[in-house]
Parts: C-alpha cells; sequence; structure tokens
C-alpha cells in the first residue's frame, strides 16, 4: 500500500461537505501561519489529509479558498451583530454592534487574523466584493453612531467606527497571557463602547 494510495482511499472516505472543509481549515491555519503568498496547493492538501489535486475537486485553486475564507468571516460577523425582532434603539444597536464585533474576535482570532492580513491578496473581483460588504458594515456602524449623536460630524462619526473596529480586531495581535485574563470579552466591550459615549462630549459613562 503506498502513501498516495492510502490518502487517495482516505480522501474518497469522507463526505464532499467534510473534504471541503477539511480543506478549508487547513488553508485557514497555513495562511494563518505562513501567508497567502508562500503556500502552495500540495501544502494545503497535505495539512488536510488529501492528494493536493483533489483539491481542484472542492476550489478551483487558492484564490478561492481565500476569497471563501474572507466570506466565512464577514458572514460570521454579520450573523454576530445581526438585529432580530424589534429594531432596538440606537444605543442597543451600537452595544450589539460592538459585543458581536468583540465575540467574533475573541472566538475566531485566526480568521480574523487571515482576514486582516491576508485580504489584500484577493483576485480583483473577490477584493471588490471584500471591501463592499466592508464598507456597508462600516456604514452600519456610522449610521448607528450618528441616530446616538446627531449633532456630531460625520467624518468624526466615521473616524470613531474606525477607531473602535481597529480597537476590537487588535486582539489578534495579543499575547496569549491576556487572552486568558478572565471576563477578556466584557473589558474589551466596555472600553470600546466608553470610547464612543465621548462622543456625546461628557466623556464615558461609569459602569
Amino acid at each position: 500500500m503506498t502513501g498516495a494510495g492510502a490518502a487517495d482511499r482516505a480522501a474518497a472516505a469522507r463526505a464532499p461537505g467534510d473534504r471541503s472543509q477539511a480543506i478549508l481549515d487547513a488553508a485557514l491555519e497555513l495562511f494563518g501561519e505562513h501567508g497567502f503568498a508562500a503556500v502552495g496547493v500540495d501544502r494545503i492538501g497535505e495539512r488536510a489529509g488529501v492528494p493536493g489535486p483533489h483539491i481542484y475537486r472542492h476550489f478551483s485553486g487558492k484564490d478561492e479558498l481565500l476569497a471563501t475564507l474572507v466570506d466565512q468571516a464577514m458572514d460570521r460577523l454579520l450573523l454576530l451583530t445581526a438585529v432580530t425582532g424589534a429594531e432596538p434603539d440606537p444605543r442597543a444597536e451600537l452595544e450589539l454592534l460592538v459585543r458581536g464585533h468583540v465575540r467574533f474576535a475573541l472566538g475566531d482570532r485566526l480568521l480574523l487574523s487571515v482576514y486582516a492580513q491576508e485580504a489584500r491578496s484577493l483576485a480583483p473581483a473577490d477584493l471588490r466584493r471584500a471591501r463592499r460588504r466592508q464598507r456597508a458594515y462600516v456604514d452600519r456602524w456610522v449610521a448607528t453612531l450618528r441616530r446616538c449623536h446627531p449633532a456630531r460630524p460625520g467624518a468624526e462619526l466615521e473616524a470613531a467606527a474606525h477607531g473602535a473596529i481597529g480597537h476590537i480586531q487588535s486582539v489578534t495581535r495579543w499575547p496569549r497571557a491576556v487572552l486568558e485574563a478572565p471576563g477578556l470579552e466584557q473589558v474589551i466591550a466596555r472600553h470600546a463602547l466608553h470610547g464612543l459615549d465621548a462622543l456625546g462630549g461628557g466623556g464615558a459613562h461609569p459602569g
């Protein structure tokens, strides 16, 4: 029994959906460890436990793998920040955005890291789509902030939105010891909300 034959049989034993997810998981790990440009299809296949050529049965190539991961990141973020039921008041929606983004950043750090660091390597059409989705998401933050602080200039609101999002996403670079601190999700959300509350002119609220 050759190694290639064993790999072929192992790949065939998995359901198509399982194989696709295994390939995506392997690509995510390798892009996070080495960067998109340094990782080849054969290496992804080896990590996923399938022969490299089998990847082309599920994805057109490395570009589609990255595009799928970027889409998954945004899909996950939108799910965690979705409004369900009646539209909340502006402050409640702002808190939903902040807490959902924090939950995503802490729960999917590797996916967020690949999204933040490697999206620039997307094929042009995929990059344009990713930027449209990102722009729409930031616009939602700005619109919510405008409802909370209608007297503030638009440029200030957009700067505050980008600042809060950047602060939350910086967890991808934090030391592991900090990430293991108890109650970290609440700490990050509280700091982000206090910074945004300062748009009201009175500084952050206590509590």
